[in-house]
């Protein structure tokens, strides 16, 4: 278990929360934390929760096949290209999300900011 917590504890983004300071960055590191290393399956919402959906333009998968309709070599890999695109950009029209309070963020010894203890 130990080790297991270790080697999650490396997935963590050094300055994740601090490149882009919003509210969800810090619950996602906080849910992450709680389920890797205190075993918690299914962590509490921090927090109001909002959800949007956002439909992109439709995708001809017809256009990325071979001729016949036969899957071409390249197609998988082209269509994941084209999707990921696409969704980055429906993403990024959402912006960057609610802004941490200054007031939430100490810095640590390393400069990495870090939710400041309750009082």
């Amino acid at each position: 278990n130990s080790l297991f917590v270790a080697i999650q504890l490396f997935s963590y983004p050094g300055d994740y929360v601090r490149e882009n300071p919003t509210l969800e960055r810090l619950a996602e590191i906080m849910t992450k934390f709680e389920q890797d290393a205190l075993g918690v399956t299914y962590p509490a919402p921090r927090g109001p929760r909002r959800a949007v959906v956002k439909m992109g333009e439709p995708i001809d998968v017809r256009s990325y096949l071979g001729p016949g309709g036969r899957r071409s070599r390249d197609a998988a890999e082209t269509l994941t290209e084209t999707l990921e695109l696409q969704i980055q950009g429906l993403m990024d029209t959402l912006g960057p999300g609610r802004p941490l309070p200054e007031s939430a963020l100490v810095s640590a010894p390393s400069g990495m900011p870090v939710p400041q203890p309750a009082s």
